[in-house]
């Protein structure tokens, strides 16, 4: 980990170099970490102003935040709510690490509201971030710039994408060797199964790419924008809904509901929208899964491993379409 990582007090001072012309903080706290390679912090300022700062910890996770940095300016010029880049620049004279300042969209974020709000306030904030979503779904891939087209080569076919990324993924699963090869082989093989059956082609929209509650700003526990678009690019506009869906834990809730129906309003599902479904489901699993074999996060691993041997052996959800 790169040593402007270590302590609040250098975050601090990465503040205030970043930008001078700001107050000086008051308190630095770090957020938990969602984007491999970066270290986000929360700083507010004297006069009650709040913002986040982010740290790339490695030169993939400097090449995210100087990408999400530009996807800001871009969304918010298109009318999505996002919080506003501050400043991006080198942590240091000749360092390719980079660190970006943007203000703090929100008080708070919707995994930290759900806690505490009823079923009637999740049901009313889910309908929000699902005319939010749509929002940004709503716009074209000419919309994201250069960050709408791969970074070399051709647009390959949407399922042609969805089966390499599912072979990168189970190799680096498989090669750590933490799930029973059974297992492994037939999640891949449902994964794989379901991946096939997707279009060749789909039509390709700008999505967030980790839409979950982390990632939803909410300000007295209303919708206010989404955040963290370091990784947000064209796709399919129904993987951003199958990864809320994971992050709710909460399938068959009023909440859920209401965010398909509303969503539902505004894009009218393909007809093979269960498949994708439950094919994205699985994939946002795969994704956490590699993440934490990297990582050696052992306390969570047995109730991943039940996550997984209950999405092989559950049935795709059916919804009312």
């Amino acid at each position: 980990m790169h040593e402007i990582d270590d302590a609040p007090e250098r975050a601090a001072a990465l503040f205030e170099r970043m930008a001078p012309g700001l107050p000086p903080p008051t308190a630095v706290r770090r957020e938990p970490l969602t984007l491999a390679g970066v270290s986000t912090w929360g700083v507010r300022a004297q006069g009650g102003l709040a913002y986040r700062l982010k740290v790339a910890i490695d030169t993939r996770g400097a090449a995210l935040v100087r990408r999400g940095a530009e996807l800001l300016g871009l969304l918010t010029s298109r009318g999505v709510p996002v919080p506003s880049s501050v400043a991006v620049r080198a942590a240091a004279p000749g360092s390719d690490v980079a660190v970006a300042l943007e203000t703090r969209l929100g008080t708070s974020d919707a995994r930290t509201a759900w806690h505490i709000l009823g079923t009637e306030g999740r049901v009313a904030l889910a309908e929000d971030m699902a005319h939010g979503l749509w929002l940004l779904h709503r716009l074209s891939v000419a919309d994201l710039g250069p960050w709408g087209v791969p970074a070399r080569g051709p647009v390959r076919p949407w399922r042609e994408t969805l089966l390499g990324r599912i072979a990168r993924q189970m190799d680096r699963l498989r090669d750590a060797d933490r799930l029973p090869a059974d297992l492994t082989a037939a999640y891949e093989a449902r994964l794989c199964r379901h991946a096939e059956a997707v279009p060749d082609e789909v039509e390709r929209r700008p999505v967030h790419g980790s839409f979950g509650l982390e990632s939803v700003a909410v300000q007295r526990r209303a919708y206010t924008g989404m955040r963290d678009v370091e990784v947000a690019g064209a796709g399919d506009p129904w993987e951003d809904v199958a990864t809320f869906l994971v992050s709710t834990g909460e399938p068959g809730a009023a909440s859920t509901r209401r965010f398909l129906e509303t969503y539902a309003g505004h894009v009218a599902p393909p007809p093979d929208v269960h498949t994708r479904l439950d094919l994205y489901e699985g994939l946002v699993l795969l994704r956490v899964l590699v993440r934490l074999c990297g990582e050696g996060m052992d306390a969570e691993w047995g109730g991943l491993e039940e996550a997984t041997a209950s999405y092989v052996s559950t049935p795709p959800l059916r919804w009312w379409w």
